[in-house]
């Protein structure tokens, strides 16, 4: 089940992103920017100040355990100003391979059509092989953007999807 996340969420929201994090990108970033600036408790801040300032968090629960979850809202970008941008999707490690991501996908795409938005964007950084493929699989593709993350020295690759 799809639903708007509440501040009860939080905690748990926390605790996937955090892991979501590690699995994603324990090859690409440094263990030092995964394992010591990558902290439960500050994550549950940040996932409460957002929720309580309005971004838009959906989550996947099921058996009352929450899976999975998304952040989108309104993209910012000049060029991009009808679509929607998903900002963060995450699914604990143990649960990917079940759709959870693609149903999250799905429904930020069904908000987008509603919102009479043409398209949903997303960065994704260039050496994540598994995020991209994933995309690639539910209809993104590359538009050939890109942006350089400078704390990393990484690179972000932007895909888009068609909506209508």
């Amino acid at each position: 089940m799809i639903r708007s996340a509440i501040i009860d969420d939080a905690p748990r929201i926390a605790e996937i992103k955090v892991c979501g994090w590690r699995y994603a990108y324990r090859d690409i970033l440094s263990d030092y920017e995964l394992f010591a600036k990558r902290q439960i408790v500050q994550t549950i801040e940040h996932i409460e100040n957002k929720i309580m300032n309005g971004s838009t968090i959906i989550i996947n629960e099921e058996d009352e355990i929450i899976k999975g979850f998304a952040w989108y809202g309104i993209a910012d970008e000049s060029e991009k100003r009808n679509a929607i941008e998903i900002y963060s999707i995450y699914v604990q490690p143990e649960f990917t391979r079940k759709n959870i991501g693609t149903e999250l996908l799905r429904a930020i795409e069904y908000e987008a059509n509603n919102k009479q938005k043409e398209l949903v964007l997303l960065w994704v950084l260039k050496k994540n092989d598994k995020g991209i493929r994933f995309y690639e699989k539910n209809g993104y593709k590359e538009d050939g953007m890109i942006k350089l993350i400078l704390e990393w020295k990484e690179m972000q690759i932007r895909m888009i999807k068609n909506v209508r």
